[in-house]
Parts: structure tokens; C-alpha cells; sequence
């Protein structure tokens, strides 16, 4: 009996000091048994406004292509909300803070860089589904392809979203110089003059062409540093490369890997940030080939009818072979 008189004075005992002190430490280690709140203390008030509801927003930056989940959105008080009204819910495509509203919200990824404190909304997200990572951003039906930026000239300042023309460019050598031996035995003055023509505007050195490897290719992840293994020298960081991530048509992946594996410059020339309905291309550029030129106006091409035509002339006993301005056809094909 004696025993639980102590024991009970002692509980008292422990009681009021807890209530006096608002709390009840250990002799040792600074530990905290029990506390009550002190008057006047600020709690951190959770209450929302009157007339607003709670919906998920991000406690912190995510980049774009993340896929969510419940870690990106805690903090200190838990799942991270930021107040709207109740009916702007439904029409801004907003994640209520509800079972329902969590559900729907976890998994997805991101199509676009979020800042801090930003509600999430359905234009945030790519459709469900899509795996996380860079290849979140390659729009169905096209291929990405990792490049090095330093084999790219003008791709300075490039932003994700931006389409970009990559332009290919090559020194060639000349054509060899257009005679009008090429066509046998002429004897007409007029395409001797023709001949002499194209044979001047031919060029003698220093001839290039130009092709475009690829049309509107969206630039994905702009550049990023990839460190080359994991080991190294000790004391000195491991060597790093830098990337950009593009996507681009299919038939155009093996044109761009061809290009890069010859002794070639390419060129991003950007598009239009602004609406365009019908964008001018880009043309391919080839040096001139007088004989090819010439060969088209005797013979014509796959979308070309020739300009010139051949005829005998006998003048005096004397046959020779004249060029004559051949007639464009009328409607009726004649």
C-alpha cells in the first residue's frame, strides 16, 4: 500500500509539472515525453478560405517528362494543396484533394516543365499511359535520335518545342567543262551557241550542294551532361558529354546518320514560332551540270517535255543536223 501512495504522489507530481511547464523532458538526452501546446504558440493553420476547395498543386519545380507520384508531393504537412474555388474544378481540368482526385493524378507525366506552387491540371500531363523519361516527348509516329549539339551549327538558344530544319552541306567537285564535241559532229550555230552558254556559267572550282537531312524536327531536350563511365582518376570528376534529344520522321533518321557519317556540315535553320498554314520549305541546292542542263532541253525529264528538237537540213547536197524551238502541246496533247 505504501508502494502505490508513492507511485501515485509521483503521477500527481508529474502531471502538474507537465501542465505547468507544458511539457516533460528526460533527465537525459534532451528527449520530449509528453507536451501540450504553450499559449500562444503559432500552429500552422491548414484551413482553406471560405468558398474555395483544396487541389493538388507541386511543393517543388518538377521537369518536364516526370512521371508523379506521392513523394513529389509531400511536405512537412503532408500532400501539398493550394485553395481554388469549387467550380473552376471541373473546367480548368484541376486534381481535387480527394481519394478520387489522388487516383487520377498519380502515374501521370508531365508534358512540360512545372513550376512551384502551381495547381496540376490536365494540360499538364501527356496522355495516360505514357512512360516517363525522354520518349514521353516523341509525338506518336515520329523517332528520336540523340545528337551531338557541337556537329550542329545554330542550334544556340533552343528551347523544347522548337522545330528546327537540319540542312546538310558538302564541298563537290566541279563538273567537267561542257564542249560542243560532247555532241558529235555539230554543225549548228545555234547550239553551238547554247553549248557555249552553259559551258560558262559551269562551275570551275569550289562547287557545293546542300540538302536537307531532315524537315520540322522538334527539339525535345535542348542539351543535357552525361558523365562517360563511372570510374576515373582519383580526385578528378569524370569527363562529360553533352546531348541534345530530337525527333524526326522515321525516313529521315537514315538520311541524318548518313550525313553524319561523311565529312559534312550541318545547319539548324529554326522555324516559325508563329502560326504558319503552309511554311515555305527548304530547297535542296546542286551545282550546275551543263551536260545534264543540255540534256533536258534535247531530251527533257521525269516532269519536263524538252524545249529543243533536232531536224536534218539538206542545203545545197549538203546534210546537217539543225536544233529547232520544239512547240508546246496544247490541251488536246498535240
Amino acid at each position: 500500500m505504501v508502494a502505490l501512495a508513492v507511485f501515485g504522489l509521483l503521477l500527481v507530481g508529474l502531471v502538474v509539472y507537465t501542465i505547468v511547464n507544458g511539457e516533460l523532458r528526460l533527465p537525459f538526452g534532451g528527449g520530449v515525453v509528453f507536451a501540450f501546446p504553450k499559449a500562444g504558440a503559432q500552429q500552422v493553420d491548414r484551413s482553406l478560405p471560405p468558398g474555395t476547395v483544396g487541389v493538388y498543386a507541386c511543393p517543388r519545380a518538377l521537369p518536364a517528362y516526370t512521371q508523379i507520384t506521392r513523394e513529389h508531393l509531400l511536405t512537412q504537412e503532408g500532400l501539398h494543396t493550394v485553395p481554388v474555388v469549387e467550380q473552376a474544378i471541373a473546367p480548368n481540368g484541376l486534381f481535387p484533394a480527394d481519394v478520387d482526385g489522388l487516383r487520377r493524378l498519380l502515374g501521370r507525366v508531365l508534358r512540360r516543365d512545372k513550376p512551384v506552387n502551381y495547381a496540376c491540371t490536365e494540360r499538364d500531363f501527356l496522355p495516360e499511359g505514357t512512360r516517363p523519361g525522354p520518349s514521353a516527348g516523341i509525338p506518336p509516329g515520329m523517332r528520336g535520335i540523340w545528337l551531338d549539339p557541337t556537329r550542329i551549327q545554330g542550334r544556340a538558344d533552343a528551347r523544347a518545342g522548337d522545330l528546327v530544319d537540319l540542312v546538310d552541306a558538302k564541298s563537290v567537285e566541279a563538273a567537267p567543262r561542257l564542249d560542243a564535241e560532247m555532241l558529235g559532229n555539230l554543225t549548228d550555230p545555234v547550239l553551238k551557241a547554247r553549248v557555249d552558254v552553259l559551258a560558262k556559267s559551269a562551275p570551275r572550282a569550289g562547287a557545293a550542294r546542300s540538302w536537307v537531312v531532315a524537315r520540322g524536327a522538334l527539339v525535345i531536350t535542348p542539351v543535357r551532361s552525361r558523365e562517360l563511365g563511372t570510374g576515373g582518376v582519383m580526385g578528378k570528376k569524370p569527363a562529360t558529354v553533352e546531348e541534345a534529344f530530337v525527333a524526326m520522321a522515321p525516313a529521315e533518321v537514315a538520311t541524318f546518320s548518313q550525313a553524319l557519317a561523311q565529312d559534312v556540315t550541318i545547319i539548324a535553320a529554326p522555324r516559325s514560332g508563329q502560326p504558319e498554314a503552309s511554311p515555305a520549305e527548304i530547297r535542296d541546292s546542286q551545282p550546275v551540270d551543263p551536260a545534264a542542263e543540255l540534256r533536258r532541253m534535247l531530251l527533257g525529264g521525269e516532269t519536263q517535255e524538252p524545249s529543243l528538237g533536232m531536224v536534218e537540213v539538206i542545203r545545197g547536197g549538203a546534210r546537217e543536223m539543225v536544233t529547232v524551238p520544239r512547240a508546246s502541246k496544247g490541251q488536246d496533247g498535240r
